[in-house]
């Protein structure tokens, strides 16, 4: 059928023309719309047809809402809203929620939560800040190398060669005898590196070893240790390196990258651990030592970047993200609070922390300066900076110099005046004495007094005067007496001759001779003395210039010379500085050396010349001043000639003397005005000078020249270094010149590969133009295939129409069935046929009871009458079997109708599905079977009419047959009255034998009145009934036929009611477990206004309620709670009215409104609201959830009488606003809530705040929800969790501390399905039991004592093979301790259980049935530390009805079921008094309550008038009865039901409320009675010393008391004067049960098996077992199946050119293999390749651009049966690869190489046979894998085309581990034979769905054989040794157990002559008689699944091939196993390795 053109119907708005693609029909779409008709928004529009964008921010929406190519995301078509990731929010998905920070897109989470060390919630990025690398400084010493046992470590055998630093393990393994050697980084790497967090740790890493492969390489490559409060040791792990190949490092500072060290959890190590460790880092050590014999190893470029502000010097610097900014609390600072602010410092952790989770940090505390200082040492707290003179490490003493007390004022200290203040005072510190007096303790020397006032002894001065001193006396100790002086003037006492203050001078003519002063004034030096004397006078009274010229020019010469001299010298002084500073610099600056030693040598040569000139001059000088002595000797002379001569009278002239007396006197003044000795010291000092100058000159030049040739060697060692390198040169040059000639020859080569090229080129051409030619053929084929499309189109087409038609016919069919069923259901088919059934066998009863009474009476008479009641009998019977059989007919011909609507219902659902496979060729064959089909079915329903038809005619025959009788019957009387007259006596004789029966015929007969008749009439009779009943008898067993046929036909029916039926409940329990995880969900929720969140209550009416909200808000009007319902006036509800909280409630007589006034809640802080109600009265507190006082409580009373709260289906529950569902009370004011709602609770139930039913508006989550950090786990009562834990058989040890007020729970239960063993812990009547079966029999230890009291125990239980041991420890009080111990009996000592086989804590699923003696009641309390085998459990993952946290409920309820009671201690009722309790029940009488007084006078015994209440249930009413002892007679009150009785099994309240002498009860609402006391008791108290409920004790005898029968149902909520009374305070109790709510005993379950009776079969019709049945397997579209072969592969073309620079494949992969080649691309010569492999279940990324291989690894485990994404990349000398959007390290590629030379074509999955990979290793096998959507460098590969495919299959859309058999074919292994012996053990698993299959064979030609087949359901192991057949045969219990589709365990063990095979832990054994035959002698394949037809196989019966999936095969002979892996076999026929179709069970 040709349809023709088809219009496009292109979108007006959407698209960009109304032409559409001609063959796809596509239309060109804009940019905002798609679609086939761009009739709907592309991804990242909403809004059709505006198609607005969605503007999501792609960094914090959800990954598979976006297209990260595009950087487009969907968002909600009207909202707009996108769909953000966790910790992210915003329409746009743009920011982070409180608590988090850093919006990233590689944060699977959005945003990263806020560390701050726990000490705040609120943070943000930090900005500003750039990644700088820290570093190795230039004059950084070595590297220590240490171990991680020797952490101190060596730096022997360590060297530095720039830029490695390197060891030598041979020297360093002296020092440090552990291995593996790791380098410890230095100092600058430790501390707080915070800022770190986010960058990397890199460094480039070689070693050589004798072997690179060597256990050290599965030591940790890095190792860090850290932490403040706790140190915590991480590691991180990569692949080592090749041995002798250079790697570069980089190490992602985040915590997914690192493991916690020695632990046997492999889970990253935690955000908060990470960051705790980086805050104090101890260490870091990295790997040096890599495989065996390690020899050298180096390091270089170690860096790790840190967060550094940001500056202009490094502006393109990476900025530093994911660092956080937090808003610390007051006293604490720094980026991550991790700093104490100035003025606090760092604490010590609060006591008892041990209990709890260690704090990572301890608290800043204020610092202790007591007011003198505001700052302090942060982590020692030692004050710094004390003010007002006060010093200590508190500021708690005064600083020196300083005295007083320290309080905590300003004047404290004041300073010491000794003997004033400073700095004339002259100690340097004093100290306190008295109140207000000091002593100076510490004089200087010299000083001494109280106030160091006066001098000591040696000392002068007057310290009291100001600026007053003591000086030392140093007095002259040769020319003083002693060294003491004068205190006050420090005049010494000297000697004689000595003069001066200190002595120090003789006295004038005396002289120092061997220290002592002479005098020189004697008779010869006194008169020489006194004539010096007058001789001086003399010239100086004399005027002597006229004598002589002055001598100027020498003077000035001498003058001009000493200022010569000195500038001389100061001009050397200063060439001799910079001499010192050019000197400083040699040892720097080698090659300026010799200029500056040039230089300074130069200088000094100047100096030498300089010095000697002044020698010169100066020795000139000193000739010149002798001369001038001379000279003035002369002149003495001449003057004492002149004297004499002047004595003479001789006489000169006048004028001369004139001159010579001017020229004396000229001469005297110049020569006192020169000071000539000044002059010559001065000249000598510089002298002095010159010649240190010289010698410094000498010495610094000299040791220069020493340094010089030490560098002269220096140099001459790196000469002759450097000439080695230069010969190495040579040799490389000349290995260059040799490969340079290489090239050559291979340029030769290559020219001619090139001609060679340029001729396949022209072939190439030519084979294009053949190409060409074929694809114009090629076409003529397409459009021939496209004609046949089209005609396969319309086939198509019409297939449709009758898809439709029969997809009507269904629609049909299921209306038909439901109909039947409807009418099955109202006609009550089954009752019918029941009926029949029952009338059926009835009927064959009388039968037999007339067969029976007629065989008695064969030789008497026999009365008509009997015969006529028979008759009238078996009519009635068979009317009533006509009955029935019309209606069996009816409903057999409806049920026909059924069948034949059901089986035409499967046989075209059959057709349906095989339309799709078969295509269109299958059609005319499907409407044959189809009439085929239908003519049988219509055959099959004749056969129903016919049967119908004949049961009627049979029917009807026999009731004509039965109707024919009577007229019989009364000719046969006439005769038998005849014949009676000629009776003889023997006749009389027997009748009188039957008198009583004739006389009891006789009292039923109405028409005869007596009968005779002969024996040969009554045998007539009897044959004549005896053919009756056999009539009778054929109809009956027809009946039954029809009736087993009709039985056969409800079969289905039945079936199908009860799948229906367990898929319902299957579904409730789902249901249920999905809103119990709801409920436990603890994340608050947050509304501003508009959001409404509804709640079914999970609560009945009742007289008592509570309430707990934990709320924020910054809003003063909310409404927080509000219960109520449209039908009812009744409601509670808590609103906030100008911040202040109130609690507002009706029941039925009026609101009432309380409110707490003491302080509003409106300041956004967390309060909790507590509300509680008792009746008709209320309670409410608020408090402050960070406060540890105590709120009051507030109280109020509604109006009226009324005190039970009605719920009905109608009432909801809102939690924080308000809907319009329901009704709102008037009382209640406000609508609407903005803030934060924490936990919710009601009636002491979490409110599962995310539960909700109904939610309109905006909703969200609110992050900082005051979270319990308990480490506890509730249990509801309701759930249970499960853990998974491989034990030993032998040792079995638990430990757990529980908490609860239950006194019945399991709390753990441990069982295999496959064996009778099983392990359980559980309460049993508060008493802690443990039964152990290990399969002989069980061991039960059980406790004397309870522990249901809500205090924490620990149990500890262990197992030693046969022996166990119970321990029952106070947890907080570990001598308080309960023991128990036993012996299992028995042989069996080992507990065996599947590694599968789960663990279940605190219950069991319902569908679970436990053990025999184990309690099914779920346990109700708390959990923590589970502890099984050492390992611990997260009891929250695999849960429902668990919650974190321990919030233990008093036990508000009691059940009984058997009787009992409980006791609780006595409440006396007092004249104001109240009572409330609430009950169920479906009994009519019992005792509720009874409280009884004790008589004052007769303690011992019950008295009638003693005082006592009671509440009894008689009859169905309520009866109260009241005593108050004071003999007056007893009070009673009756209430009836007003539906007839509270028996009724619904709730009940009842009041009992005294008002002095006036007793009121009421029972829920109805009109209340009122008992009326004595006037004595008005005021008097009722006393009670035993309060009873529910019944009495046995022994208990009460005389008042006329009932004693104990109450069954439930009591609950008993509150007596506002206390809720609690169950777990219960004096003691019998048969009640605790803490439940229960009207009947639910039904026990136990495990069917041998330890246990069989439950009784529930009376419904059998059930058919059946094997599963197949279901065709869907397929993954696009995605194939390698590993079907070692050589499985497929070669994909791709652009060889497009890799050079850049590599990016991509894929998704799915296997369960841990090892395989995933792709591979080389060049021809295979030294460019790049590769992806999976080793270890990990993968590894391999590329070589020829210059070295680089390899990167990633951690994640990728074998566990699901997809993976999977990105390999090559970019920029950089390797990585992602998984899962989970990132590896970056890692440097190796060598320089730039391009990836590689051939265009891509082996993905596996290798060719004949190819041969050469530098990957050994993983080249196929991957047993799946693999779809191939893309390189993001253009996707076209799988259906490849180059080249092999062994290939399609890919189960849902696949499990394992190989598929078909059932037609086999597998082959161990083509060279294999030899079975005397031992063997097999082991696999298998699952099918057929009856019939061999599993394995192995046989030999002879006899010699094994065999492993299922047969008829049965599993059969056969050995033959020679000896003949050995079989082992396994029959399940349940027929059809192994073909049920699941996976079911075999291990077949053959040793010597016996045989055992165990079925999922079952065992058979098997053992020949001929024990000296032990050997299978085989040396043949082994045969799986089948065999081919040529094989003979000895031990095997069957053909039929295996049929379903085989995994896990192993063959195990001694130490020696073996795993067969189904790709490696030589032949493979109908076999699918590595996938198997299914969902795993």
């Amino acid at each position: 059928m040709n349809h023709g053109c088809q219009a496009c119907n292109c979108s007006r708005e959407g698209s960009t023309s109304p032409q559409c693609h001609v063959l796809s029909g596509h239309c060109q779409c804009k940019l905002e719309f798609g679609g086939q008709s761009c009739d709907q928004c592309s991804l990242g529009y909403r809004d059709f047809p505006n198609c607005i964008p969605c503007d999501c921010d792609l960094r914090g929406t959800l990954v598979d809402t976006c297209d990260l190519d595009r950087g487009l995301c969907s968002c909600a078509e009207e909202t707009g809203t996108c769909s953000c990731k966790e910790n992210v929010f915003g329409l746009q998905c743009n920011k982070c929620r409180t608590g988090t920070f850093a919006l990233h897109a590689d944060n699977p989470l959005g945003c990263s939560p806020c560390f701050c060390f726990g000490l705040s919630h609120l943070c943000s990025e930090l900005e500003g800040y750039v990644r700088t690398p820290v570093t190795l400084d230039s004059n950084q010493p070595l590297l220590h190398v240490v171990s991680q046992s020797n952490l101190k470590g060596t730096t022997e055998g360590v060297y530095y060669q720039a830029p490695d630093v390197l060891l030598d393990a041979t020297t360093v393994r002296q020092h440090v005898h552990a291995e593996p050697f790791y380098w410890r980084l230095p100092a600058q790497f430790q501390g707080d590196q915070l800022l770190a967090y986010g960058g990397k740790l890199k460094y480039s890493m070689a070693f050589y070893s004798s072997d690179g492969i060597g256990t050290s390489n599965y030591e940790p490559q890095i190792l860090i240790r850290g932490g403040r409060t706790r140190k915590q040791v991480i590691y991180m792990d990569a692949p080592a390196p090749e041995n002798g190949v250079r790697r570069d490092h980089e190490v992602d500072m985040k915590e997914n990258f690192w493991k916690y060290f020695n632990s046997v959890s492999e889970k990253p190590v935690t955000r908060s651990d990470f960051m705790s460790v980086l805050s104090n880092i101890e260490y870091i050590l990295i790997k040096a030592s890599y495989g065996q014999g390690l020899q050298q190893s180096r390091i270089s470029n170690i860096s790790m970047e840190v967060g550094t502000k940001a500056t202009e010097l490094h502006p393109k610097r990476e900025v530093a993200s994911l660092l956080e900014n937090c808003l610390c609390p007051p006293g604490t600072a720094g980026f991550s609070c991790q700093d104490c602010a100035p003025g606090y410092h760092r604490g010590k952790l609060p006591e008892g922390s041990g209990r709890g989770p260690r704090p990572l940090l301890a608290p800043c505390v204020p610092c202790n300066c007591n007011n003198h200082s505001e700052t302090c040492d942060p982590e020692t707290g030692k004050c710094l900076n004390c003010r007002d003179n006060t010093a200590g490490d508190h500021c708690d003493v005064c600083a020196p110099g300083y005295y007083g007390k320290v309080t905590g004022s300003t004047g404290d200290c004041s300073p010491c005046t000794c003997p004033h203040h400073y700095p004339s005072s002259f100690s340097p510190t004093c100290v306190l004495e008295g109140d207000g007096d000091f002593r100076c303790d510490a004089c200087t020397q010299g000083y001494e007094g109280r106030y160091c006032e006066r001098c000591a002894s040696g000392y002068h001065g007057d310290p009291r005067t100001p600026g007053g001193s003591c000086q030392k006396c140093d007095c002259s100790p040769q020319g003083s007496v002693h060294s003491d002086c004068d205190r006050i003037s420090g005049q010494c006492t000297c000697r004689p001759g000595a003069t001066g203050i200190q002595c120090q001078e003789c006295q004038p003519r005396h002289m120092l001779v061997e220290s002592n002063c002479v005098s020189c004034d004697d008779e010869c030096a006194g008169v020489l003395l006194n004539d010096l004397d007058n001789i001086g006078d003399a010239i100086l009274s004399m005027n002597l210039t006229s004598i002589f010229p002055v001598p100027h020019r020498v003077l000035s010469n001498l003058e001009n010379t000493t200022k010569y001299l000195q500038e001389s010298l100061l001009k050397e002084n200063t060439q001799k500085n910079w001499a010192g500073i050019q000197l400083e610099g040699v040892a720097e600056q080698t090659e300026d050396l010799q200029k500056q030693l040039t230089r300074v040598l130069t200088n000094s040569q100047q100096v030498n010349r300089a010095t000697e000139r002044i020698l010169d001059k100066s020795q000139d000088l000193a000739a010149f001043t002798e001369r001038l002595h001379h000279s003035i000797r002369e002149i003495l002379e001449k003057t004492t000639t002149l004297n004499q001569t002047w004595d003479e009278d001789f006489h000169l002239p006048d004028s001369a003397l004139h001159n010579m007396q001017q020229n004396i006197s000229s001469l005297l003044k110049i020569m006192q005005k020169r000071n000539f000795t000044h002059l010559h010291q001065n000249a000598t000092l510089e002298l002095k000078a010159a010649e240190d100058l010289l010698s410094q000159v000498q010495k610094h030049y000299q040791k220069p020249q020493e340094e010089l040739e030490v560098l002269k060697k220096a140099a001459k060692r790196l000469l002759s270094k450097h000439n080695s390198n230069l010969r190495a040169a040579e040799e490389l040059l000349r290995d260059a010149e040799t490969k340079t000639q290489e090239s050559n020859r291979l340029l030769l080569i290559v020219k001619a590969n090139l001609r060679e090229f340029r001729d396949k080129k022209l072939r190439v051409q030519e084979e294009a133009n053949l190409t060409s030619k074929l694809i114009a053929k090629g076409r003529g084929l397409i459009d021939a295939a496209t004609t046949h499309g089209d005609t396969a189109k319309n086939a198509l087409a019409q297939l449709e129409h009758h898809r439709d038609e029969l997809l009507l016919w269904t629609a049909k069919i299921r209306h038909h069935v439901d109909d039947l069923v409807m009418q099955m259901s109202k006609r009550r088919a089954i009752d019918l046929v029941h009926r029949a059934e029952d009338h059926a066998s009835e009927l064959q009863r009388l039968a037999g009871v007339l067969d029976r009474g007629l065989e008695n009476v064969r030789h008497v008479t026999l009365n008509a009458t009997s015969a006529a009641h028979v008759h009238s009998t078996l009519q009635s019977l068979t009317e009533e079997s006509e009955k029935l059989a019309s209606d069996a007919y009816r409903t057999i011909s409806k049920i026909s109708l059924f069948s034949e609507s059901l089986l035409y219902n499967g046989t075209a659902a059959l057709q349906h599905s095989s339309r799709f496979l078969n295509k269109s060729n299958n059609l005319s064959r499907k409407h044959q079977g189809i009439t085929l089909e239908l003519s049988k079915l219509r055959h099959r329903a004749n056969g129903f009419h016919e049967n119908a038809d004949e049961i009627t005619r049979q029917t009807n025959e026999s009731l004509f047959i039965l109707r024919a009788i009577p007229e019989g019957m009364r000719d046969k009387g006439t005769k038998t009255k005849e014949l009676a007259l000629s009776a003889n006596e023997s006749a009389l004789r027997t009748l009188k034998d039957v008198m009583g029966l004739s006389q009891k015929l006789l009292n039923t007969s109405t028409g005869l009145s007596r009968m005779n008749t002969t024996l040969q009439e009554t045998n007539g009779l009897l044959r004549d009934s005896t053919v009756t009943t056999l009539l009778a008898g054929r109809k009956v067993k027809d009946m039954e036929t029809q009736a087993n046929l009709l039985f056969d036909r409800l079969k289905p029916l039945k079936t199908l009611q009860e799948n229906l039926s367990r898929n319902l409940s299957e579904i409730r329990l789902l249901i249920n477990q999905a809103r119990k995880q709801a409920a436990s969900i603890k994340v608050a929720v947050a509304a501003d206004r508009d959001c409404i969140r509804a709640y079914q209550p999970q609560i009945s009416s009742s007289n008592y309620n509570t309430l707990t909200l934990n709320v924020k808000t910054p809003e003063p009007d909310n409404l927080l709670f509000y219960l109520g319902s449209s039908t009812s006036s009744d409601f509670l509800a808590v609103e906030m009215r100008r911040g202040k909280v109130a609690f507002l409630w009706d029941v039925g007589s009026g609101s009432t409104r309380l409110e707490f006034p003491d302080f509003p809640i409106d300041d956004n802080q967390w309060y909790s609201i507590h509300a509680t109600r008792f009746g008709n009265v209320g309670s409410l507190s608020v408090k402050e959830m960070s406060s540890t006082q105590k709120s009051p409580m507030k109280t109020s009373k509604s109006p009226g009488m009324a005190n039970v709260l009605d719920i009905n289906n109608s009432t909801l529950m809102f939690v924080g606003g308000l809907g319009g569902q329901i009704k709102k009370s008037p009382a209640v004011k406000v609508t609407h809530f903005k803030g934060c709602m924490g936990e919710a609770f009601l009636n002491g139930k979490s409110i599962g705040l995310w539960n909700y039913v109904e939610r309109e508006g905006k909703c969200d989550g609110c992050f900082s929800s005051p979270q319990n950090e308990d480490s506890s786990f509730h249990f509801d009562g309701s759930g249970y969790s499960v853990v998974e834990k491989t034990l030993r058989a032998t040792v079995t040890q638990i430990i757990m501390l529980f908490s609860t007020f239950s006194p019945n729970g399991l709390l753990l239960y441990l069982a295999s399905n496959g064996t009778k063993d099983f392990l359980s812990i559980e309460l049993v009547q508060g008493r802690v039991k443990v039964a152990v079966d290990l399969g002989s029999g069980p061991l039960v230890l059980m406790t004397d004592r309870r522990y249901n009291n809500g205090t924490w125990y620990k149990i500890a239980f262990q197992r030693n093979r046969k022996q166990g041991l119970l321990a029952v420890i106070d947890a907080y009080d570990t001598s308080d301790k309960e023991t128990k111990q036993g012996e299992t009996p028995g042989p069996s000592s080992d507990l065996n259980r599947l590694e599968k086989d789960l663990i279940y804590v605190g219950g069991v699923p319902w569908s679970r049935v436990v053990r025999k003696g184990v309690t099914s009641k779920r346990y109700m309390g708390c959990i923590r530390n589970l502890e099984i085998s050492r390992s611990t459990f997260d009891l929250l993952r695999n849960s429902y009805g668990v919650r974190k946290g321990c919030r233990l409920e008093p036990i508000q309820s009691v059940s009984f079921l058997r009787g009992g009671y409980v006791e609780l201690p006595p409440t006396s009722l007092s004249p104001e008094s109240e009572l409330l309790a609430t009950f169920v029940t479906q009994n009519s009488s019992g005792i509720i309550l009874a409280a009884l007084g004790r008589d004052a006078e007769k303690q011992g015994r019950r008295q009638a008038h003693m005082p006592f209440f009671s509440i009894l249930l008689t009859e169905g009413h309520i009866e109260v009865h009241v005593s108050s002892g004071d003999g007056t007679s007893l009070r009673k009150a009756l209430l009836h039901a007003p539906t007839g009785t509270y028996g009724d099994g619904k709730e009940h309240s009842i009041s009992l409320v005294r008002n002095w002498r006036i007793i009121t009860v009421q029972l829920d609402e109805s009109n209340p009675v009122e008992l009326k006391l004595g006037p004595l008791a008005e005021s008097k108290t009722i006393n009670i010393s035993n309060l009873y409920i529910g019944g009495i004790p046995k022994d208990v005898e009460i005389p008042m008391l006329k009932m004693r029968r104990s109450f069954q149902g439930c009591i609950k909520n008993l509150i007596f004067n506002m206390e809720l009374l609690d169950f777990t305070r219960a004096v003691s109790y019998e048969q009640a049960d605790l803490d439940t709510c229960l009207l009947s005993e639910r039904s026990k379950l136990a495990l069917h098996g041998e330890d246990s009776e069989l439950p009784p079969e529930p009376p419904t019709l059998p059930q058919p077992e059946q094997c599963a049945v197949d279901i065709a397997p869907g397929y993954v579209p696009g995605a194939y199946q390698f590993g079907l072969s070692q050589s499985s592969h497929l070669m994909l073309p791709f652009n060889q050119s497009a890799v050079r620079r850049r590599l990016s494949v991509q894929l998704n992969i799915r296997t369960f293999a841990s090892s395989g080649l995933i792709y591979y691309m080389a060049h021809q010569n295979q030294v460019d390749y790049a590769t992806l492999q999976l080793h270890g279940g990990r993968l590894h990324f391999m590329f070589d651009l020829g210059k070295g291989r680089t390899k990167v690894s990633h951690p994640a485990l990728l074998n566990d049966g699901k997809w993976h994404m999977v990105k390999t990349e090559y970019f920029k000398r950089k390797g990585s690869m992602t998984v899962d959007g989970q990132e590896s390290p970056m890692v440097t590629m190796v060598g320089d190489g730039t391009t990836l030379d590689v051939e265009g074509i891509l082996y993905l999955g596996g290798l060719p046979s004949q190819y041969r990979a050469r530098n990957i290793g050994n993983i080249t096998h196929s991957i047993p894998a799946c693999i779809r959507e191939v893309t390189v460098n993001s253009r996707q590969l076209d799988k259906d085309s490849p180059v080249s495919a092999f062994a290939v299959g399609r890919c189960y859309a849902v696949a499990q581990e394992g190989t598929f058999f078909e059932g037609s074919g086999y597998a082959a292994l161990v083509k060279e034979g294999y030899k079975v012996r005397s031992d063997l053990n097999i082991t696999l698993e298998f699952r099918t769905s057929s009856e019939n299959g061999v599993l394995l064979g192995i046989s030999s030609a002879k006899v010699d054989a094994i065999g492993l087949e299922i047969v008829s359901g049965k599993l059969l192991f056969h050995v033959n040794n020679g000896a003949g057949r050995i079989t082992a045969t396994y029959e399940p219990r349940a027929a059809r157990t192994l073909c049920d589709g699941k996976w079911h365990t075999l291990q077949a063990n053959k040793s010597k002559h016996r045989v055992i095979l165990i079925v999922d832990g079952n065992a058979v054994s098997a053992e020949s008689l001929h024990t000296q035959s032990t050997s299978a002698d085989t040396n043949n394949p082994i045969y799986v699944g089948g065999y081919p037809a040529d094989v003979k196989q000895n031990c095997l019966s069957s053909r039929a091939s295996f049929r379903g999936c085989l995994r896990k095969l192993t063959l195990t002979k001694g130490p020696q196993v073996q795993s067969y892996d189904f790709n490696t076999a030589f032949d493979l026929q109908g076999v699918f390795p590595h996938s198997c179709p299914g969902t795993e069970p």
